[in-house]
C-alpha cells in the first residue's frame, strides 16, 4: 500500500511539473497574467486521477490501521486471534475432561448425571462465562482480518 500511495503521489507530482512548465505569460491590460497552453487540459485529467489515486491509497491506509491498532503488520491482531481461539478451546477441554473424570470416578454414569457434579457445574459455568465473553471477541477479530484482506486485495 505503502509502494502504491508512493507512486500515486509521485505520478501527481511529475505531472504538476508538466503542467507548470505549459504556463505562458500573456499580457493584459491589467498586466502580466499566467495562461496554460491548450496542451495542459489534457493533463489536468491525470493529474485529478493520481491525486485521487493516492487519496484513496491514503483512505486504505487508515482502515488498515485503524483495523490493526495503528500497527503496521497484523501479528498481534493474530496473536489475539490465536489467544481467544486456544481460550475457548482449552475451557471446552476442561468441561469434557470434568465430565469424563466423574463418569470414571464413579460418580455419575452419564453425561448428564455427572452435569449434576459441583466440580462438573464449575467447569461448565466457566466453559459458559469464558465463551459468552470469548466468542463475540474472536467474531469481531476474524471480521478484522476479513476487511483487512477486502483492502489488501486491491493492491
Amino acid at each position: 500500500m505503502a509502494t502504491a500511495y508512493e507512486n500515486s503521489a509521485e505520478e501527481a507530482k511529475r505531472i504538476q511539473v508538466e503542467m507548470l512548465a505549459l504556463i505562458r505569460p500573456e499580457k493584459t491590460s491589467k498586466g502580466l497574467i499566467a495562461i496554460f497552453a491548450p496542451e495542459a487540459e489534457g493533463l489536468m485529467d491525470a493529474f485529478v486521477k493520481a491525486q485521487k489515486d493516492a487519496s484513496d491509497v491514503s483512505a486504505d491506509i487508515e482502515k488498515y490501521l485503524a483495523l490493526t491498532n495503528g500497527d503496521p503488520s497484523t501479528e498481534r491482531l493474530l496473536s489475539e486471534k490465536l489467544r481467544l481461539q486456544n481460550g475457548l478451546n482449552n475451557v471446552q477441554h476442561a468441561a469434557k475432561n470434568s465430565i469424563a473424570r466423574a463418569i470414571k470416578g464413579g460418580k455419575a454414569k452419564s453425561a448428564i448425571e455427572a452435569e449434576s457434579q459441583p466440580e462438573v457445574q464449575d467447569a461448565l459455568l466457566k466453559r459458559e462465562r469464558i465463551e459468552s465473553e470469548f466468542t463475540p471477541q474472536l467474531k469481531e477479530v476474524e471480521a478484522s482480518f476479513k476487511k483487512i484482506a477486502t483492502i489488501l486485495k486491491k493492491y
